[in-house]
């Protein structure tokens, strides 16, 4: 058996496949809350099946949990253990955090060392950080936990999932929490994957900013059912429109990047035919998303010709399906 998990920023995705060969996705949101000490919440907590974990005297609900929770009560404040695509420098207690999330969300392995395909972003163009440490650490939690760990960057796995018809040619672009990553692919090899530090929590941020409102409050926005990125569709409320304005941006930018470095790089390769943009990613999963998408797209000159843009399926779960593939490989392999 294998597993495949993309630890993201906002999301963390693991991807199986049950004894009749279907794949089952287990899914949490990478975030916590402290909710006091242990003698104070200890009965509390018994009486509920919420994950939680106990660093010290100190209590935290993990998860999903703990997303809603901040939701509901608005002066809660919602802890990362990951910023920008990679541990939260800020945050104390990301390490043990985050070991207790991949602990809940993979559980124990299925067989002696099976393989674990975990995913990290690729190198970010916009920042002087670097994804080394982020990787490390990822690769030694999942170590401790009994398993195999075999590293692929989170674009390529998008890709993995969303160009096999094309036969792995394209670009594939996942929109994150943390980070937007972008890879180009040809045949299965990738000659160009990158990231940038403007994706998800960008935008909740600073709509957020522009209208006075809490961050968890545009996250929830984002995410309503009602919620499109049409303006023909949009009910132009102060929020919707400063949320919109910001996914304009974070598409436009990205694109831009790729385009740069089409134009720059060494090695790019020459396509003979129109290629597809496939997305993916939690933020990209709003209504109308690929329509924004296309229409900024026209919007710049773009070096190569595209012959369609498409949203990949499940695209919460696709980077974790594109990772699970990865490691069904590698098994057969071994």
């Amino acid at each position: 058996m294998a597993v495949g998990i993309d630890v993201g920023t906002g999301n963390i995705v693991a991807a199986r496949k049950n004894e009749e060969g279907k794949i089952v996705y287990t899914h949490e949101r990478n975030s916590f809350i402290s909710v006091g000490k242990w003698n104070v919440v200890k009965n509390q907590l018994k009486r509920t099946r919420i994950a939680y974990t106990k660093l010290g005297d100190d209590v935290y609900v993990l998860g999903t949990a703990a997303y809603d929770y901040a939701n509901i009560f608005g002066e809660v404040e919602l802890r990362r253990p990951m910023a920008m695509g990679m541990l939260n420098p800020r945050e104390q207690n990301a390490l043990p955090i985050m070991k207790e999330l991949l602990k809940n969300i993979l559980g124990d392995p299925q067989t002696k060392d099976e393989i674990c395909v975990y995913v990290t972003p690729s190198e970010p163009i916009d920042t002087g950080d670097h994804t080394v440490y982020h990787e490390d650490v990822i690769e030694t939690i999942i170590k401790s936990l009994g398993y195999t760990p075999v590293n692929i960057k989170e674009s390529v796995a998008l890709a993995y999932a969303g160009l096999v018809d094309e036969n792995l040619t394209g670009i594939a672009i996942s929109f994150g929490a943390g980070m937007a990553n972008a890879a180009v692919m040809f045949q299965g090899l990738t000659a160009l994957d990158f990231s940038v530090t403007k994706s998800g929590d960008y935008i909740d941020q600073n709509a957020a900013k522009e209208t006075d409102l809490p961050i968890a409050h545009m996250t929830a926005l984002k995410e309503s059912e009602g919620f499109t990125l049409d303006p023909a569709k949009e009910d132009d409320s102060r929020a919707s429109l400063a949320v919109l304005s910001y996914y304009r941006f974070v598409v436009k930018n990205i694109l831009t990047q790729v385009i740069n470095l089409f134009t720059t790089s060494k090695g790019m390769p020459h396509f003979k035919e129109p290629i597809k943009i496939v997305c993916g990613g939690g933020t990209s999963m709003a209504e109308g998303f690929i329509q924004l998408f296309e229409s900024e797209f026209k919007s710049l000159e773009f070096p190569i010709k595209v012959k369609s843009f498409e949203m990949v399926s499940d695209p919460l779960y696709a980077v974790s399906r594109g990772a699970l593939s990865e490691g069904i490989i590698e098994e057969e392999d071994e």
